[in-house]
């Protein structure tokens, strides 16, 4: 499936500077079948999402363009937070994408796109975990950047520590810490912190009540204070 989600983001940046241009170019020389595109990727922008998803349902490439490029990022971020090892992270996303492609016809609604949206991830990811345990743990990410972290950390004892290399340490530790989390907690936390759902929302993605997602958010959120205070996440020495 070939995805033209850079040709909507350039024909939204330039939506401006192309309306511009044409007030001075003579109106016989200009392009029908852009101003249609242009008119297009406006309606686009203006859709909710639960209206795209209903639109791809029924056959418009378009609409899943425009999905995408809203929720890649975040999707993206929630994914690599999950696993230590990049590599399942980039092909969970990836298999997450697929797995909404394959249950479009199937979507009501009623549903909120995000809603649904990840309940495919959450629900992948815990089969990718229960599926590759040992590729979970032999993993080339935590060589690679407990390397990095003592870098950083040496950079920043020094007396002309900058601020870029303590913000980075600072989040790397962060990382770290929301990766010695439970799933359940990191993956409550993740769900509010990265991508701003609501209480109601996480408690429908987890078949969970409120008062439990509430329950699990305040012990992430205890556990990682205590974590980033101590030597756990990176060695004093």
């Amino acid at each position: 499936m070939k995805i033209r989600v850079d040709r909507l983001v350039f024909l939204q940046s330039s939506t401006g500077n192309y309306l511009e241009m044409t007030s001075v170019i003579p109106s016989s020389i200009q392009s029908a079948e852009s101003s249609k595109e242009i008119s297009d990727s406006v309606k686009l922008l203006e859709q909710s999402d639960e209206m795209l998803m209903q639109n791809y349902s029924k056959g418009k490439v378009e609409a899943f363009e425009e999905l995408y490029r809203r929720h890649q990022a975040p999707l993206y971020r929630y994914c690599i937070r999950q696993f230590r090892n990049v590599s399942i992270a980039e092909e969970c996303f990836q298999e997450i994408w697929m797995k909404l492609v394959r249950s479009r016809n199937r979507y009501l609604s009623t549903a909120k796109f995000t809603t649904y949206l990840y309940r495919i991830a959450q629900n992948h990811i815990i089969d990718t975990y229960r599926k590759e345990k040992k590729r979970l743990f032999d993993c080339e990410y935590d060589e690679s950047s407990s390397a990095h972290e003592l870098s950083l950390q040496k950079d920043a004892r020094t007396s002309e520590q900058s601020e870029e290399a303590t913000i980075r340490i600072k989040t790397l530790n962060l990382r770290k810490a929301i990766g010695e989390l439970p799933f359940e907690q990191r993956n409550t936390l993740l769900l509010k912190m990265d991508n701003g759902l609501s209480i109601e929302q996480i408690a429908e993605i987890t078949s969970c009540n409120k008062e439990s997602v509430k329950s699990r958010l305040r012990y992430a959120t205890t556990k990682l204070k205590q974590l980033l205070n101590s030597n756990i996440i990176l060695p004093t020495d």
